[in-house]
């Protein structure tokens, strides 16, 4: 597959290109070997959707432990409100989910 971003210099500044639109985006670095990663990971995300956001997933995961409890309590809290189940309830129910994810995948 033809790469979809190309990289060039311009007064010392890496610049992207985007093949299809034709848009330039300042990469604002002087480092070719950062720039070459920025550009890289660009054409692997367009190439590949679904593996970029598993990327970013495991980026975040690496940056803050916490992200996967965080995301756990949202999405509790958020089924727990859709249902109608009172606000006294969720704590509960949020420590339980923690304890059921916890056995089940040992992310938390």
């Amino acid at each position: 597959m033809k790469n979809r971003y190309w990289l060039f210099r311009r007064h010392g500044v890496f610049y992207l290109q985007d093949a299809h639109t034709r848009q330039r985006e300042s990469l604002k670095t002087s480092n070719r070997r950062e720039a070459a990663r920025i550009r890289d990971a660009r054409n692997q995300a367009a190439e590949r959707p679904g593996l970029g956001i598993a990327m970013a997933k495991a980026y975040l995961t690496a940056h803050d432990p916490q992200i996967t409890a965080i995301q756990i309590d949202q999405g509790i809290i958020r089924t727990a409100t859709n249902r109608g189940l009172r606000p006294t309830a969720i704590p509960d129910i949020t420590a339980r989910a923690r304890t059921v994810f916890r056995l089940v995948d040992e992310v938390v």
